[in-house]
């Protein structure tokens, strides 16, 4: 009962008898919500627990019937343990387990056949939760393959910038050859555009490597953020959004690097637009904060997207995370880097209905 582990216990159809306390707690079911529930599906279809399943009961050989056994000479347990032919036990089965708040999370299950449970022939399932070892792992290999980039954007650095500018000054002297051909123009045009791109991801990517040095100076967080809006609303992208703001602080003033502030607000509005509906709205509510005890300045950024699923909630600030098709997935988690450099904090809201909101937190002063 106390165990740190999921024990599970199964009819030999996959229904589920019997879930322990850990396990309720961890899946956020209770015994009743899974009682008579199919095993593999019950917590998200999986193909790990279809597998463990079929090992177990192909495992276990068929016996002849037996016959003629008397109470009297054996008691009802060891009857039904001769009648439960032995299975061999199943050992790592790993697979997602899916909670009731949406959050996956990684369990290996080991099996084995119980002679008696109940006056059944059962099968007991014991999971054990490898999330954070993982996640741990994932993270390691995460560092050495930004430890990698590092060194690689050293290298490619002064090379690559001379060499879009280079091409820049090519096309800007090939558009003046074509101006009175419209249709080569178009196209230079358009090399233009994927050269921006490329010069944007690249400078990303440049970006999140190098190391992060900042200018600070006391800014009007307010100006800053209508500032970045401006620019993205010349940008357009197609959509209607009303941008309205919240204010319920007088002073909007902190002691922040302006660029490096820019470039967080940036990234979360351009996100914002992005998961907005045609008609969308962008909404920014500023109010006074303390973090750490010390004085600081909250800004919530919120829109009515589709929102965050648990796991983009629980990832969004991870290097190379992304739901895009385009795109590093570098923008948050340099937004990330920006904000806790400031000795601040960014994080995901919790506001009432559809949406996402990203809510940052800048000290009114560095120490």
């Amino acid at each position: 009962e106390a165990a740190p582990t999921l024990t599970v216990i199964l009819r030999t159809d996959g229904a589920i008898l019997y879930v322990n306390p850990f396990a309720e707690r961890l899946a956020g079911y209770s015994e009743a919500e899974v009682l008579g529930h199919d095993f593999a599906t019950v917590f998200g279809d999986s193909t790990g627990r279809r597998k463990l399943m079929q090992r177990m009961l192909a495992a276990r050989p068929q016996s002849p019937p037996a016959r003629g056994f008397e109470d009297t000479l054996l008691d009802d347990n060891r009857v039904r343990g001769l009648l439960v032919s032995e299975s061999p036990p199943a050992r790592g089965f790993e697979d997602t387990l899916r909670c009731k708040n949406g959050l996956r999370r990684s369990i290996v299950w080991n099996a084995e056949m119980l002679a008696d449970f109940d006056g059944q022939a059962a099968i007991l399932a014991i999971g054990h939760d490898v999330t954070e070892l993982n996640e741990a792992q994932r993270k390691a290999l995460q560092a050495e393959r930004l430890a990698a980039i590092g060194q690689m954007m050293t290298g490619l650095t002064h090379e690559s910038r001379n060499a879009l500018q280079r091409s820049k000054a090519c096309l800007e002297m090939l558009a003046l050859e074509v101006e009175d051909r419209p249709a080569a123009l178009d196209l230079v045009r358009r090399i233009e555009k994927a050269q921006e791109r490329l010069q944007h991801l690249y400078e990303e990517v440049r970006t999140y490597a190098a190391p992060i040095n900042l200018k600070h100076d006391v800014c009007d967080l307010r100006a800053l953020w209508r500032e970045t809006w401006s620019h993205l609303a010349q940008i357009g992208h197609g959509k209607n959004v009303e941008f309205a703001e919240e204010i319920d602080c007088t002073d909007t003033h902190c002691r922040v690097d302006p660029f490096a502030i820019d470039q967080v607000f940036r990234n979360i509005l351009e996100n914002a637009v992005s998961a907005v509906p045609d008609e969308g709205q962008i909404r920014v509510a500023c109010g006074a904060s303390d973090l750490d005890g010390r004085p600081a300045v909250r800004i919530a950024f919120r829109d009515n997207g589709p929102g965050l699923t648990a796991e983009q909630r629980q990832r969004i600030f991870e290097p190379f995370y992304t739901t895009k098709t385009k795109g590093t997935g570098l923008g948050m988690a340099i937004a990330k880097r920006i904000v806790q450099s400031h000795g601040g904090l960014i994080e995901t809201g919790e506001q009432p209905g559809p949406g996402a909101e990203i809510v940052v937190t800048l000290p009114r002063d560095m120490e």
